[in-house]
């Protein structure tokens, strides 16, 4: 508690595993078996990668189990963070799922039906991105900031051969309601 993890001392004890370039991104990149994690001096970490809820919440309790095998010199002396590291305020903020249409979908027909909730510049990105509110819109009591979902709606990018990733999700229950819309 109080303490800042040392970035520098987490590239050193994990070897091969880390990558760190502080001048381009204040975090420690750690690769393992399919998943990434960013640890951040606050302490703070993020996890992308996993493949299921279960395998997200394995994933950070391993990372925590390697960011305490790190020995860091602190104001008291060089100490282990065995034990120190604590698991806490575990959410998820972004499940991704892909699918494929049946058919090839008409980018323009969507955006001329849809405009108010799509947008779509094909000289720029090849997707039409399109927001899904998953309560009335009416209902959101969410303050989001400029640009960003809140948990009341999701996004999808729709490509004109037919394939959907659909973002921002925090619970499989938004992610089957978003993809039925």
């Amino acid at each position: 508690k109080g303490y800042s993890l040392s970035l520098h001392d987490v590239v050193a004890s994990l070897p091969g595993m880390t990558k760190y370039q502080p001048k381009r991104f204040a975090a420690v990149i750690i690769h393992i078996k399919g998943t990434t994690c960013l640890a951040f001096q606050s302490g703070k970490i993020v996890v992308v990668g996993a493949k299921t809820y279960y395998g997200a919440l394995l994933a950070c309790q391993v990372y925590r189990l390697w960011l305490e095998t790190v020995i860091a010199p602190y104001k008291t002396g060089i100490e282990s963070l065995e034990g120190r590291l604590q698991f806490k305020n575990w959410r998820i903020h972004n499940m991704v799922a892909q699918t494929k249409l049946k058919k090839k979908p008409d980018l323009k027909k969507v955006v001329d039906k849809l405009s108010a909730v799509s947008t779509w510049n094909p000289e720029l990105f090849p997707g039409l991105k399109l927001l899904m509110w998953l309560l009335p819109k009416y209902k959101c009591r969410c303050k989001p900031k400029k640009n960003r979902s809140c948990k009341c709606n999701s996004r999808a990018v729709v490509f004109d051969t037919g394939k959907v990733n659909i973002m921002g999700c925090y619970t499989i229950r938004d992610l089957n309601l978003s993809y039925h819309r």
